[in-house]
């Protein structure tokens, strides 16, 4: 019973918040929508109304908070906007047909989020859930955005956008498990938009084409790139792992809308998507204006009107939602495009630029080689060789993806590029350009795999999808069981020789070309090599998962918590006055604050200072 109900409890409790976000999501898509070419369904419910729902409730929540504090008044305006959507689009859902294929889908689908909703009833060790997401959310439900709340810790002054989501997840019959259900939720979400793709269509049209074929690859590859450390990325609000889920369905539709041609629900979904992520990891602005660039260029056809009217339906939540970010950070900060200090405001909450920079220039360093100072660090490339790349050899979330490009060599060896290659050109690149782009920003800034699993999963997985032939028969049994065999056996050799995988994993692919050649000659390479492609990658990935110890098992949830979850750690805090008469606290033997408000793990400087009477009015570290 301690893992039967709380784990329905969880499914119960997403399933109601899917429905508000799909209902805020069709009433959102019927009034930008119109200035888009006409769809059939835009009275009718669809899955992408989910992403665009939750960028127009995170847009929503970074004005609310601007001035008034998340309490449960805050959800009553996106649970009464996701009625009146329900109640005039869901009326209206077709019915699919049910056969085989959709129970195998469906039951792939109903397992994952089982497994999800059980996985976020364990303990959340992510460390920066106690080092400052939980008094962000925490400052969320008492405040509205504090003027200079970055000077009493300089993580406080992002925009973070999705702890606001998880403020609001925190209120209501669950309140206290909010932080452990809001990364599972999403996850869940991009689950069932990506197996409904499938129901009621036969095996043989799941690689049709580019965005089919690379919707199967992503299934278990979302899930698995949870269980690889599920305790900092599902049952946490752990940022990359929902950046990395919402990325994945903005480039996804926008995938579909090159491919398929320009439609208004995708089109919406992907900036939506996108620009969610963005408000949480800047640097996946880049990526919004890419979409909308590519969105826009695709109305070429249209007069010079039709183009403007597309981009400002496009653009219009992105726009929205980046002027919230703007303000939010501009609020806690001082600094609109933190935590850069460009365009820094005359106000006296805002946080000396140096210390803005010796934080940053600190994080980057952490990120090449932590515990060694930022002047040693950047004064040579000695990092590269002597830290980064013996950490990453040995870091499933970087050779993973790269074992996926062994995975690409298979099928080119052993059919060639084959027809579907040039078919499916232009929406590869339009998930490789941002992705390799991304990649090379990201090494020469913050170079820690964390900040963009998904641009380097998308790498492979999107060559793979313009690989794989269009038509693939039913596989044979020994090619899946062979390739069962070949996955695990890398697996269990990388769980206990990290150092060694890479070389393992191209001498097996070597034998992999060997093996489908020979298979492929009797039965024909189109039915030899995509499943074995498939089935090695789940098999790979699936005993990375369970070999690293991390990944599935049951939770028990019988703590003190909410539904059985774990009580958050109670920091020992010491009391630290400050110049000015206020008293703030430092944790003991540690930098974690947990919910402890006014904490700070190291005091910024001795002038902090209320601005006001109260904590409401923010803080600044200049004087009077």
């Amino acid at each position: 019973m301690d893992v039967l109900f709380p784990t329905l409890a969880v499914v119960l409790f997403w399933v109601f918040w899917g429905l508000v976000l799909a209902g805020c999501g069709c009433c959102l898509r019927r009034l930008l929508g119109r200035a888009l070419p006409a769809q059939s369904e835009r009275q009718t419910l669809l899955a992408v109304d989910l992403w665009i729902g939750l960028a127009g409730v995170v847009a929503y929540l970074l004005l609310w908070n601007l001035l008034f504090a998340i309490t449960w008044v805050a959800g009553i305006a996106p649970i009464a906007l996701g009625a009146a959507g329900l109640l005039s689009g869901g009326r209206r859902l077709s019915r699919r047909r049910w056969d085989a294929t959709s129970t195998v889908m469906g039951a792939v689908g109903l397992v994952s989020i089982l497994w999800l909703a059980n996985a976020s009833l364990a303990v959340a060790d992510d460390y920066d859930y106690g080092l400052y997401h939980l008094n962000l959310i925490d400052y969320a439900k008492r405040y509205a955005a504090l003027p200079g709340l970055a000077d009493l810790h300089v993580r406080l002054g992002a925009g973070d956008a999705h702890l606001l989501f998880v403020a609001l997840l925190d209120r209501g019959p669950l309140s206290g498990a909010g932080p452990h259900l809001a990364d599972g939720l999403l996850a869940s979400l991009l689950i069932f938009d990506l197996v409904r793709r499938f129901v009621s269509r036969p095996a043989s049209a799941w690689f049709s084409s580019f965005t089919s074929t690379l919707a199967l690859l992503l299934i278990p590859i979302v899930v698995l790139v949870a269980a690889l450390r599920p305790t900092q990325r599902i049952s946490s609000p752990n940022l990359d792992y929902a950046a990395f889920v919402l990325v994945v369905v903005g480039i996804l539709y926008l995938a579909e809308c090159v491919e398929d041609g320009l439609h208004a629900p995708a089109a919406l979904g992907a900036t939506a998507a996108l620009a969610t992520a963005a408000a949480t990891r800047p640097l996946y602005w880049l990526w919004v204006v890419f979409a909308v660039a590519v969105l826009v260029l695709f109305t070429g056809s249209r007069p010079a009107r039709g183009r403007l009217t597309a981009l400002l339906t496009v653009g219009a939540i992105p726009a929205v939602i980046g002027a919230g970010w703007l303000a939010r950070q501009a609020v806690l900060s001082g600094y609109p495009f933190y935590p850069l200090t460009l365009g820094g405001l005359p106000v006296d909450w805002r946080l000396p630029a140096h210390l803005l920079r010796a934080s940053t220039r600190a994080d980057y360093a952490w990120a090449r080689e932590p515990g060694v100072p930022p002047d040693i660090v950047f004064s040579s490339w000695r990092w590269l060789p002597h830290h980064w790349l013996g950490v990453r050899v040995r870091d499933p979330d970087a050779i993973l993806p790269a074992a996926l490009l062994g995975c690409a060599a298979v099928v080119v060896l052993a059919r060639g590029a084959g027809s579907a290659w040039r078919e499916r050109r232009r929406p590869l690149l339009v998930v490789l350009i941002p992705s390799l782009g991304s990649i090379v920003i990201w090494f020469a800034a913050i170079p820690d795999p964390r900040f963009v699993w998904a641009p380097i999963w998308l790498v492979p997985l999107a060559l793979l999808a313009a690989l794989l032939p269009p038509r693939v028969p039913a596989p044979r049994w020994y090619v899946v069981v062979g390739a069962a065999c070949l996955g695990v056996a890398l697996a269990a050799f990388e769980s206990q020789h990290r150092v060694y995988f890479v070389p393992a994993a191209i001498l097996a692919v070597g034998a992999a070309v060997v093996v489908v050649g020979v298979i492929g000659r009797r039965i024909g390479m189109d039915r030899a090599v995509p499943w074995f492609v498939i089935t090695l990658l789940i098999a790979e990935l699936g005993g990375a998962a369970v070999t690293k110890g991390g990944g599935f098992h049951l939770v028990v949830a019988n703590h003190a918590g909410r539904i059985g979850i774990p009580a958050d750690p109670v920091p020992v805090l010491i009391r630290v006055p400050t110049a000015s008469g206020l008293v703030v606290f430092r944790p003991e033997g540690s930098d974690q604050c947990w919910q402890a408000l006014l904490c700070v793990p190291t005091l910024l400087g001795d002038g902090l200072r209320l601005r006001g009477g109260s904590v409401a009015d923010g803080f600044s570290l200049r004087p009077r």
